[in-house]
């Protein structure tokens, strides 16, 4: 019978309890077929493992509610590197394992979105031979997947590029825009027109609609014989074909198969039948590849063909075209040379292109696209400050399922970026897509077969993507010239609290705010004190309530976000927080202090409260008595830092309500002082008295007394509405 434990842990996100739970299942538990062996352990959970062998393991989980879920498993490969693959109801992924015999819990998945009903967990043999222990379904808030970076990586971005990046962002998690990879881009030595395009076309002839996006490649634009007029003709083409798209508000996506910068070969690959000998190391100082050698061969051929590629990319954005760049690709899986060298030499690579191309050369429409390996080990990622959208180029073929493990697992590692499906050979079905809440921004199948041929997309799956309400074509595309218009800014202003209002802790001060915009919709309203965020409204009327608000003095702000990503932002909304500061009073004499200061600070309001019960109060040199004529009194109001001797008549309660004393410095006489104490929380003496520490020499009040050096104290701390004398040896000031 299969072992559930149930953890329940409750977490706050955007101010919403949510209830983690955490579900055990015992490898044992499922259906082990292929060679794969339960053997009993006693120091395992369930007192048992699984032994995959060259096995599979199978398990059916039954759930009562849609939920998402981190997914780990807790595993040893005791017989060297491993790789398996770890399959949800057909979606799959792979997880690699370094030798080691010890158990290591290991997240496979992540996000995983799985509907009320039963599901089937798999762990499949690809390298087999590991041991398995348990899984663990942790399930997560939804509302903490997507966190898109706000702007683009490229300093101030053209108008055209800042739009395109908008309309990502906008159909993100919405809608997938269709794409196509070309290959034959000439007729003759002119380029082809766009709806002759190979790819291009046949996607019409299927299914009467044009893909919104379309891949070019720069591989003929550098290398050998690239001088030749061919190579020249297919890379001017390509640049006429992506500004014919454009024009016609589509997107262009340009990849880069970069062949040996030094022309010794014509090839990209770093291994197979035809590999360059170009060594992206020979380019570095050392083997380390962290310092270029700027004198190098390779260095300087590295630098011209980036140039070249950056003449070409100018020319589209002189033609106001923005281009999906995607550079590098694939460098991890390590068969191109950009990639065999290492992560290191790879980054700087990317960092070095990045730099030429934007810092250098002034290129201001480039949307960069790292594409991302499952073999990645978080040191080939150039940085987000380099990178815009995150791919993955996935090749499993007649595979159309939706991928979601992988998308998950690269939204879990980028939850900043768009995450988009930058090449693949069989694309998922829309319904899949959909289903499991697969939010790739885009699709690209290859050229060739991968786009024709039904071994790897059918005309049906086609049909129903292109045709999709959630499928975006080129006719279903907005047109740049309309939707890049300039945008109006969303109006914002908060309508409650008033400027200046107060309140007193503890406090739950609601927020509204009214908000809109002219030429779209107001996508959201974030609330802020400061800073900080507060909180988030979608939906108008836009209010929050913040709760358990601390006294003392706040900035609130709105920020209204309309639907191509402008802000507002409101004025800003000062409101104080009072704190009412209860002193308890014995019976005769009390020496106390204030750390509030009321709006009323006169004597006989503050201590008005005590009614007949008050005999005096007075300081060193002033005193109010209620009894006598209010003209005699010369003590009228309180006064911060001060310390004062009250005398009642049996014990009592004072409440005072006000705002709450920040730090200042207040002078010391030669001698004794009475001075109060008017911090929040208590202070050692010791460490209160760290700024006069040469000539501090004691303190004392009816608690006790402590003098500096001595083995004897009664006191240790100031307290809050406390008083105390203070004997300091000469002039001084003290800052609390």
């Amino acid at each position: 019978m299969r072992k559930l434990i149930i953890l329940i842990c409750l977490v706050f996100a955007n101010n919403i309890l949510f209830a983690q739970i955490t579900t055990k299942i015992e490898a044992e538990s499922g259906t082990l077929t292929n060679g794969a062996a339960k053997v009993t352990d006693a120091a395992r959970s369930g007192g048992a493992y699984v032994a995959t062998n060259t096995g599979d393991i199978s398990i059916s989980v039954t759930l009562t509610a849609d939920t998402y879920y981190d997914m780990y498993v807790y595993v040893a490969a005791p017989n060297g590197d491993k790789t398996q693959n770890f399959v949800i109801d057909g979606n799959s992924s792979t997880f690699s394992l370094i030798n080691n015999a010890s158990y290591i819990r290991l997240k496979v998945a992540t996000f995983v979105k799985l509907a009320t009903g039963t599901h089937t967990i798999k762990i499949t043999n690809n390298w087999g031979w590991i041991n398995v222990d348990y899984i663990e379904m942790t399930s997560i808030d939804p509302a903490t997947r997507f966190n898109t970076t706000a702007s683009l990586v490229t300093p101030s971005p053209t108008a055209g590029t800042n739009c395109v990046y908008s309309y990502l962002k906008t159909n993100y998690g919405n809608h997938i825009i269709s794409g196509v990879m070309t290959l034959d881009v000439l007729n003759g030595s002119a380029a082809l027109p766009l709806y002759s395009q190979a790819e291009v076309k046949f996607l019409y002839d299927q299914t009467g609609k044009y893909p919104a996006l379309v891949g070019f490649d720069f591989m003929h634009a550098t290398g050998l014989n690239t001088d030749q007029q061919w190579y020249k003709d297919y890379t001017n083409a390509t640049i006429t074909m992506a500004t014919e798209l454009w024009n016609k508000g589509g997107i262009p996506e340009f990849t880069w198969h970069w062949k040996d910068p030094t022309k010794n070969d014509a090839s990209f690959y770093a291994n197979g039948s035809t590999p360059t000998s170009f060594k992206l190391s020979s380019a570095f100082t050392s083997t380390a590849c962290t310092t270029w050698n700027t004198a190098s061969t390779a260095y300087k051929a590295i630098v011209t063909d980036i140039d070249i590629i950056a003449g070409y990319l100018k020319q589209l954005q002189t033609n106001g075209v923005t281009v999906m760049w995607r550079p590098l690709h694939e460098a991890a899986g390590g068969w191109f040379w950009w990639g065999a060298s290492g992560s290191t030499a790879c980054k700087n690579l990317y960092q070095l292109e990045f730099d030429r191309l934007v810092n250098y050369h002034g290129l201001k429409n480039l949307i960069w696209i790292w594409t991302y390996e499952p073999s990645e080990d978080g040191t080939w990622y150039p940085g987000d400050s380099y990178v815009d959208i995150v791919g993955r180029d996935i090749y499993k073929d007649g595979d159309h399922t939706s991928q979601i493990l992988e998308f998950n697992n690269i939204n879990a590692l980028h939850n900043t970026k768009i995450v988009t499906l930058s090449e693949c050979g069989s694309f998922p079905a829309v319904t899949n897509i959909t289903n499991d809440g697969a939010a790739w921004s885009w699709f690209m199948p290859w050229y060739g077969n991968y786009t024709t041929n039904a071994t790897y997309n059918t005309v049906a799956l086609w049909k129903e993507i292109m045709t999709s309400s959630y499928g975006i074509t080129l006719d279903e595309m907005p047109g740049w010239a309309n939707y890049c218009v300039a945008n109006a800014a969303p109006t914002v202003s908060i309508t409650l609290p008033a400027n200046n209002a107060t309140f007193t802790t503890p406090a739950t001060v609601t927020i509204n705010a009214t908000a809109a915009d002219a030429d779209g919709t107001v996508s959201k309203v974030d609330f802020y004190n400061g800073s900080t965020l507060l909180g988030s409204d979608a939906t108008s009327p836009y209010s929050y309530s913040w709760t358990g608000v601390a006294a003392g003095t706040d900035t609130i702000k709105a920020i209204a976000t309309d639907n191509k990503g402008a802000t507002t932002t409101s004025s800003l909304i000062i409101i104080t927080i009072k704190k009412t500061q209860t002193i308890a009073l014995v019976a005769g004499w009390n020496l106390i202090s204030f750390n509030v200061q009321p709006t009323d600070s006169t004597v006989a309001t503050i201590f008005s409260g005590l009614g007949t019960n008050l005999q005096t109060v007075k300081t060193a040199d002033a005193f109010y008595a209620p009894s006598q004529t209010a003209v005699y009194n010369s003590l009228v109001k309180i006064k911060r830092g001060d310390a004062y001797l009250v005398k009642v008549t049996s014990a009592q309660s004072l409440s005072v309500t006000g705002t709450m004393l920040k730090t200042n410095a207040y002078a010391l006489k030669t001698g004794w002082n009475m001075v109060g104490f008017p911090q929040q929380a208590s202070l050692s003496i010791a460490t209160a008295t760290t700024g006069i520490t040469s000539l501090f020499v004691s303190t004392k009040n009816f608690d006790g007394f402590y003098i500096k050096g001595g083995t004897a104290n009664s006191l240790t701390n100031f307290d809050p509405g406390k008083g105390y004398f203070l004997k300091v040896s000469g002039v001084a000031s003290i800052s609390w």
